[in-house]
Protein backbone atom coordinates (compact mmCIF):
# COMPACT_ATOMS: atom_id res chain seq x y z
CA UNK A 1 0.00 0.00 0.00
CA UNK A 2 2.79 2.42 0.90
CA UNK A 3 4.54 1.78 -2.43
CA UNK A 4 1.37 2.49 -4.40
CA UNK A 5 0.79 5.75 -2.54
CA UNK A 6 4.38 6.80 -3.15
CA UNK A 7 4.19 5.85 -6.83
CA UNK A 8 0.94 7.83 -7.15
CA UNK A 9 2.64 10.82 -5.53
CA UNK A 10 5.59 10.49 -7.89
CA UNK A 11 3.24 10.39 -10.89
CA UNK A 12 1.34 13.43 -9.64
CA UNK A 13 4.55 15.42 -9.25
CA UNK A 14 5.72 14.40 -12.72
CA UNK A 15 2.38 15.41 -14.26
CA UNK A 16 2.45 18.78 -12.49
CA UNK A 17 6.00 19.39 -13.70
CA UNK A 18 5.02 18.57 -17.27
CA UNK A 19 1.97 20.87 -17.10
CA UNK A 20 4.01 23.72 -15.63
CA UNK A 21 6.75 23.39 -18.28
CA UNK A 22 4.04 23.53 -20.98
CA UNK A 23 2.46 26.54 -19.29
CA UNK A 24 5.82 28.31 -19.10
CA UNK A 25 6.18 28.08 -22.87
CA UNK A 26 2.99 30.15 -23.23
CA UNK A 27 4.11 32.86 -20.79
CA UNK A 28 5.15 36.02 -22.63
CA UNK A 29 6.81 37.72 -19.67
CA UNK A 30 10.34 36.39 -19.13
CA UNK A 31 10.21 36.77 -15.36
CA UNK A 32 6.86 34.99 -15.24
CA UNK A 33 8.17 32.23 -17.50
CA UNK A 34 11.22 31.72 -15.31
CA UNK A 35 9.06 31.61 -12.18
CA UNK A 36 6.79 28.95 -13.71
CA UNK A 37 9.83 26.98 -14.89
CA UNK A 38 11.28 27.13 -11.38
CA UNK A 39 8.12 25.57 -9.96
CA UNK A 40 8.18 22.93 -12.69
CA UNK A 41 11.80 22.12 -11.91
CA UNK A 42 11.00 21.70 -8.21
CA UNK A 43 8.22 19.20 -9.00
CA UNK A 44 10.42 17.38 -11.54
CA UNK A 45 13.31 17.08 -9.09
CA UNK A 46 11.04 15.70 -6.36
CA UNK A 47 9.51 13.18 -8.77
CA UNK A 48 12.94 12.06 -10.00
CA UNK A 49 14.32 11.64 -6.49
CA UNK A 50 11.30 9.70 -5.28
CA UNK A 51 11.32 7.51 -8.40
CA UNK A 52 14.99 6.68 -7.74
CA UNK A 53 14.21 5.76 -4.13
CA UNK A 54 11.36 3.53 -5.26
CA UNK A 55 13.51 1.80 -7.89
CA UNK A 56 16.53 1.21 -5.64
CA UNK A 57 14.33 0.24 -2.67
CA UNK A 58 16.64 2.40 -0.57
CA UNK A 59 13.74 3.84 1.41
CA UNK A 60 14.07 5.28 4.91
CA UNK A 61 12.45 2.91 7.40
CA UNK A 62 10.68 5.72 9.24
CA UNK A 63 9.03 7.26 6.15
CA UNK A 64 5.53 8.34 7.08
CA UNK A 65 2.89 9.31 4.55
CA UNK A 66 0.60 12.04 5.66
CA UNK A 67 -2.28 13.42 3.65
CA UNK A 68 -2.45 17.15 4.12
CA UNK A 69 -5.52 19.06 3.09
CA UNK A 70 -4.67 21.94 0.82
CA UNK A 71 -5.81 25.37 1.89
CA UNK A 72 -7.83 26.55 -1.09
CA UNK A 73 -8.55 29.98 0.36
CA UNK A 74 -6.31 32.84 -0.65
CA UNK A 75 -4.74 34.95 2.10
Amino acid sequence: MKDKALQDLCNTWAQRAQAKFASAELEKDEVGRRLIEHGATCYANCALELRELLQTRNMPTDLQLEKVQENTKSP
